[in-house]
């Protein structure tokens, strides 16, 4: 009996008790250091093409995890989670992956855990973002912002030659995609003044954040029946844009991201494969998508 248990039968275990820990291992990874995600759609053509799968660093601006999973019966309330400390932050012009607020519709945020989006980050909690004649700016900060290519493209075509679909960005302001903002990025701690600009975009924050619904009566603001004019902001907010101008639905059109919401940074391209052709695109793997 002895014999078969040291030759038989405590490999076997030791050999399960070793694959266990392995699951562990990748399952911890893969919880708190690392991720990857196909990418569908052509939203950040040319830096990602639908084919692509993007590696997800989630150390730099630290993992997260929830205290509960409320958001899984009821989507609408804020997300309740733990981020650990990364080693920075997210800077401008990072390509990030988040959970998509808006799946449903734009009106109000729900937390969709299945819903990821890649998109660029523009502006950062405390920045103030504009678009100008087609390109981005942000206050106080010289450098380019995103797709400068489609930038230079969008600014030579005049707005009336763009479909209304696309080109309005905003249904209560005369905002577009050629020219947009300035607007206020909020940064938790702040307090925001409401006004006819600003309204659609906030209104959405406070919504999230208070679970109320805020109201629009001749200019006058309203959060459920109550009068205001100012809100201190309890989160810190993004703008996000796809490289593809035309053809990314992006914070022009339903307004800030939720950090509580961003998954990690994407600092390169792990591995693609044409869809059409199923040949491996040898070139674009581990292509840097820094700027």
């Amino acid at each position: 009996m002895k014999h078969i248990w040291k030759e038989y039968i405590k490999p076997v275990i030791w050999g399960f008790v070793i694959f266990l820990a392995l699951i562990a291992l990748w399952a911890f990874l893969k919880i708190f250091v690392f991720g990857y995600f196909p990418v569908p759609t052509n939203s950040m053509q040319p830096s990602i093409i639908p084919g692509d799968v993007v590696f997800v660093n989630k150390l730099k601006l630290g993992p997260r995890t929830f205290k509960n999973l409320d958001f899984l019966d009821n989507d609408t309330m804020p997300v309740k989670n733990i981020r650990f400390p990364g080693y920075g932050n997210i800077e401008r012009n990072d390509v990030i992956v988040f959970n998509y607020p808006y799946a449903d519709a734009w009106s109000k945020a729900r937390f969709n855990y299945k819903a990821f989006y890649v998109k660029r980050c523009l502006g950062l909690p405390g920045d103030t973002i504009s678009i100008e004649n087609g390109f981005y700016k942000v206050s106080g900060y010289g450098k380019a912002l995103g797709n400068v290519k489609d930038q230079r493209r969008l600014s030579s075509v005049p707005i009336e030659k763009l479909p209304v679909s696309i080109s309005r960005t905003d249904r209560t302001n005369d905002w577009t995609m050629k020219d947009f903002g300035p607007l206020y990025i909020p940064r938790q701690g702040d307090t925001l003044t409401l006004n006819e600009w600003n309204y659609e975009f906030y209104k959405r924050v406070i919504e999230w954040e208070t679970g109320g619904k805020m109201t629009d009566e001749n200019g006058a603001y309203f959060l459920n029946g109550t009068p205001l004019t100012t809100y201190t902001a309890q989160k810190n907010y993004y703008f996000v844009a796809g490289d593809n101008i035309f053809d990314s639905r992006d914070s022009r059109y339903w307004g800030l991201l939720q950090e509580e919401y961003i998954v990690g940074t994407v600092p390169f391209i792990l591995y693609s494969k044409d869809r059409q052709t199923g040949r491996i695109r040898w070139k674009r793997i581990f292509k840097s998508l820094n700027l």
